[in-house]
């Protein structure tokens, strides 16, 4: 009797340099969002579950853990709320960012479902203080995220994904104000998602 050593179709195909289908659909639809957000953060964005683990303490630079996170900066150029949520599996943020109090952009993002609010409201924070090192702006942020300014604040983080927004804080020195918004679970503009319609509301609680 014979014995035959075989090898899987899927597996023969890697050696062929063709990736298993679910990789090649993975792919097609990150490239999908990335083309219909226009946004070259979205790939970060989609990471943010990767980031949730803890480091060592003593690889972090010292520079990293404490940070100078002022409440308001003076003349900034853009005044920017975020905002995160969770309804259900759901859970995305939003950030809005106006000039001369009008609607400027309106970035939107669908998180995994594993992702929780506190990574919603911190990755929306990280997501403002990226695009001002994209683009060279002083904004002022508004967050509704105690748990966040707290965890920036921390002088002994520990989440891989916080270090990585104190990191982004420190790099953009002093162009980035943020401060917390009291919210109210009865009061719906405060509740409610981040859009166009409710930020005079929202501006005017400050």
């Amino acid at each position: 009797m014979m014995v035959y050593r075989t090898t899987s179709t899927q597996v023969l195909g890697v050696l062929a340099g063709i990736p298993p289908l679910y990789l090649s659909a993975k792919a097609e639809f990150q490239k999908f969002q990335v083309w219909v957000c226009r946004s070259s953060e979205l790939c970060h964005v989609l990471d943010v579950g990767e980031l949730v683990h803890f480091v060592n303490l003593s690889s972090v630079p010292i520079e990293f853990r404490i940070i100078d996170i002022k409440p308001q900066i003076e003349n900034s150029q853009f005044e920017v709320c975020t905002d995160g949520s969770r309804i259900g599996d759901d859970c995305g943020f939003s950030v809005c960012i106006l000039k001369n109090e009008h609607p400027f952009k309106i970035f939107k993002f669908k998180l995994s479902k594993n992702n929780t609010i506190f990574q919603a409201e911190l990755a929306a924070i990280n997501f403002a203080v990226r695009w001002v090192q994209e683009n060279g702006f002083k904004i002022n942020i508004y967050t509704d995220s105690q748990s966040s300014i707290e965890a920036l604040q921390s002088t002994r983080p520990r989440s891989a994904f916080v270090i990585e927004a104190k990191k982004n804080f420190y790099l953009v020195g002093n162009s980035v104000g943020l401060t917390w918004v009291k919210a109210h679970v009865d009061d719906r503009v405060m509740s409610s998602p981040i859009t166009m319609q409710n930020w005079p509301q929202l501006m005017a609680r400050i």
